[in-house]
């Protein structure tokens, strides 16, 4: 397991639209994740200020809403709240976060930064994150290498970004290559695919939930968990 014996910091953003200029990024959730022993070691969780003229796209508004209602009464009371940070407080809180779990596991070696999806947390990151630390994390010193997990997932697959292959096939194909699967006896979500295993109790247990820091976590663990099965299969 020595190609294991790593940890990755995941990260999810929840946004007010897909526009980085217009709409915003109004939570940010990470963690430490040890691959080797697929345990969660740190988390943080935050929302932002909205930037003065920033604005909700009034269909992820309600998406919002519904997806996650608990998340959203947190959201807005969040925004009510005079503690609650800006943009700039929030980046540096992360970093800080990132700097002292980082120095706390040092003896693993440089840390990885990991989302699914690729780009669109990447890039919200980058506007919150204060100069020069947004190139110190995103393009090292500090972090090995960034991971984005759909294309270890499309890579594990055999499939190609150009396919037109979303995050959430990406990830189901992956699962379904070594036997798993989110919701095994759901016959049209494996497409018709017989005898697949439900994923171990730590991964049904963190669901995704568009909550920035249970998703984050989420993610973490299921890299972790197909790391794992893939390594397994590499030495079969």
């Amino acid at each position: 397991m020595g190609g294991l014996d790593f940890v990755v910091v995941a990260f999810d953003g929840e946004f007010t639209g897909g526009c980085t200029k217009l709409n915003w990024m109004h939570g940010l959730g990470a963690a430490f994740v040890d691959v080797r022993t697929r345990q969660v070691v740190e988390r943080f969780e935050t929302f932002i200020r909205p930037q003065p003229g920033r604005v909700w796209d009034a269909d992820t508004q309600e998406w919002a809403r519904n997806a996650n209602p608990a998340y959203y009464a947190r959201y807005e009371a969040a925004m009510l709240d005079a503690a609650t940070p800006d943009a700039d407080a929030a980046g540096r809180a992360f970093c800080a976060w990132l700097d002292a779990g980082c120095a706390r596991h040092a003896a693993r070696g440089k840390m990885a930064l990991l989302s699914d999806t690729n780009g669109s947390d990447f890039s919200w990151l980058e506007t919150i994150l204060p100069p020069p630390r947004c190139g110190k994390y995103l393009f090292g010193p500090r972090m090995t290498q960034t991971i984005g997990a759909t294309s270890y997932y499309l890579g594990l697959a055999g499939v190609l970004p150009g396919d037109g292959i979303n995050n959430s096939i990406a990830e189901k194909m992956a699962l379904r290559k070594y036997g798993f699967s989110e919701r095994p006896d759901d016959s049209k979500h494996n497409d018709g695919v017989e005898g697949l295993r439900a994923l171990p109790d730590e991964l049904r247990a963190q669901a995704h939930t568009h909550s920035p820091l249970d998703d984050a976590v989420h993610a973490g663990l299921l890299y972790a968990f197909v790391c794992h099965q893939a390594a397994a299969a590499a030495s079969a």
